[in-house]
């Protein structure tokens, strides 16, 4: 038995040269020449921030990047970005992002791409408001009067909910979220989106990999739907990303005062062509008057 062994040798060895044995390593260096740049980027008007993904394999890289500040959700998109190329991804801001991009100036966030069966690439980045790096401290302002309580909401139309600005969290994770309230409409502001964590399952028989189930954080807007004279919302749109399939998302729910409790659902082919879906509960109150 040592004789055919010993004249496997040269089989393996060509096997070895030929990439044979070695194709799953090369498929992970592939995948691991996706790498995010680093810098600092500036909020657009619109409230997106633009990331740059450079994809070095010889295949194209498509997936998801998500952007978080400690516990925050700044932001989700989807990319596919060409082989060897070099692509700016758009990526919407949460209302909890663009709330804390105001408050501070300037926040480090961690950023990661994720694509189907290979190793994420992550950086931190430095992310700016659109008025640029913080300046020198203010002097402290001389005391003044006590501040004073905001005015009582008023109904508005119908007397079922007040005209304002609505702030709260989502039951799944407790995330911020923002919208307002207009004249019986609810509606996003130009900061404002849903947050919604997806699942998306692998349609493809031939893969047999890794993340035959994985998660996939999306940010939709803008999200509008009449308000019913018994305080009732429900309304179906599409939100269309450009470079990726339309989201079909619905928004329903109820107000009864100044509080309002709903949920938004959403089902879409990701870009792989996965199906994906998902749904996320939320309540919030009047806090503010509207401001757009």
């Amino acid at each position: 038995m040592s004789a055919p062994l010993r004249t496997l040798g040269p089989v393996v060895a060509a096997l070895a040269i030929a990439g044979v044995s070695g194709a799953p390593a090369a498929s992970a260096a592939g995948a691991a020449k996706l790498r995010i740049a680093g810098g600092a980027v500036t909020a657009t008007d619109d409230g997106r921030v633009r990331l740059t993904l450079v994809n070095g394999a010889a295949r194209p890289a498509r997936g998801t990047l998500r952007v978080t500040a400690g516990r925050t959700v700044v932001g989700a998109a989807r990319f596919r970005i060409p082989a060897r190329r070099t692509r700016g991804v758009h990526v919407p801001l949460t209302a909890a992002g663009a709330r804390l991009l105001t408050r501070r100036r300037s926040i480090r966030a961690g950023v990661v791409a994720r694509t189907l069966g290979a190793r994420a690439a992550k950086r931190t980045v430095t992310l700016r408001g659109r008025s640029g790096a913080a300046g020198p401290a203010a002097p402290p302002a001389a005391p003044g009067p006590a501040p004073q309580a905001p005015p009582p909401p008023q109904p508005g139309a119908g007397g079922a909910a007040p005209d304002g600005r609505y702030q709260g969290r989502y039951a799944e994770n407790s995330v911020h979220l923002a919208f307002n309230i207009v004249g019986a409409r609810l509606f996003t502001g130009p900061f404002d989106s849903f947050f919604l964590s997806a699942t998306c399952r692998n349609a493809d028989p031939a893969y047999t990999g890794p993340d035959q189930v994985y998660p996939n954080p999306v940010a939709i807007e803008p999200i509008s739907a009449a308000i019913a004279a018994d305080g009732t919302f429900a309304e179906e749109g599409t939100y269309l990303t450009g470079n990726t399939p339309p989201i079909a998302w619905r928004i329903a729910g109820a107000v009864t005062g100044p509080a309002v409790s709903g949920e938004l659902s959403a089902t879409y082919a990701d870009a792989y062509g996965n199906p994906c879906s998902g749904v996320t509960r939320f309540q919030a109150g009047w806090y503010g008057a509207y401001t757009l």
